[in-house]
């Protein structure tokens, strides 16, 4: 019933203060954990096939397509630049779930994590969940002398003073994010114009969701939260 999708162009170990952590092992071994058992993983990863053997060593109780980015997709990523459009949208051709679920790696996720997605979308939304960030495997704050607020995605404080839960505007659409893959497909995906730069790709989703008519189906819930492992950034070389 449900597709992740996971697009990738990091080296194996960028998670900092973690040198040793695989870059999905955190989101693989939490994906194992969910309630929520009707899915599969897509990883499209710029590097393919570097993972593949790390993937296939465990027997995973979830099917994984690790697959290369699609030959009519390697415009950008051919001439070494930005190139997640067109990653994701390779993605979407693997996908086989009613409902698309975009995540990360270097991610880790609550055991209810899927079934909050499945949940909003079944009550006729597609549903978004926030991040929080983790460094060294530990909670990460602004100021870590007086502990003073953890870092948090930007949209937290304003879903938390609405009640915890509210129907968000299409410029809130991005991070892990969700839409049916029947709306994925009627918008013709991620728009790989946006790929040679890093962008505003999610947002502009957002927007072309609600101009095909798919208007106040964004909805944010602060108990819908991902632990996000600090990280290095994608390689000069990739």
């Amino acid at each position: 019933m449900i597709s992740c999708i996971l697009s990738t162009a990091r080296h194996s170990f960028p998670i900092i203060g973690l040198p040793n952590v695989h870059i999905f092992e955190p989101t693989l071994r939490s994906l194992e954990k969910q309630t929520f058992k009707d899915f599969e993983l897509i990883i499209c990863d710029a590097l393919y096939p570097e993972r593949k053997e790390w993937i296939e060593r465990t027997k995973w109780s979830f099917p994984i397509k690790y697959v290369p980015m699609h030959p009519n997709h390697r415009f950008w990523f051919d001439r070494k630049r930005w190139s997640i459009c067109a990653s994701l949208n390779t993605a979407i051709l693997h996908a086989e779930g009613e409902l698309l679920v975009r995540i990360d790696d270097c991610s880790e996720f609550d055991p209810l994590f899927l079934q909050m997605f499945w949940d909003g979308y079944r009550s006729g939304y597609f549903p978004l969940a926030m991040h929080t960030r983790f460094r060294d495997g530990k909670q990460e704050y602004y100021n870590e002398v007086s502990r003073q607020g953890p870092v948090r995605d930007t949209r937290y404080p304003i879903v938390k003073s609405r009640g915890g839960r509210m129907v968000a505007p299409y410029h809130a659409y991005y991070g892990y994010s969700s839409l049916s893959l029947e709306a994925a497909l009627k918008v013709n995906g991620f728009n790989e114009l946006f790929d040679g730069d890093r962008s505003q790709e999610d947002q502009e989703m957002g927007l072309r969701l609600y101009m095909a008519g798919y208007k106040d189906m964004f909805i944010l819930d602060v108990n819908h939260q991902v632990i996000e492992h600090e990280h290095m950034p994608i390689p000069p070389d990739v």
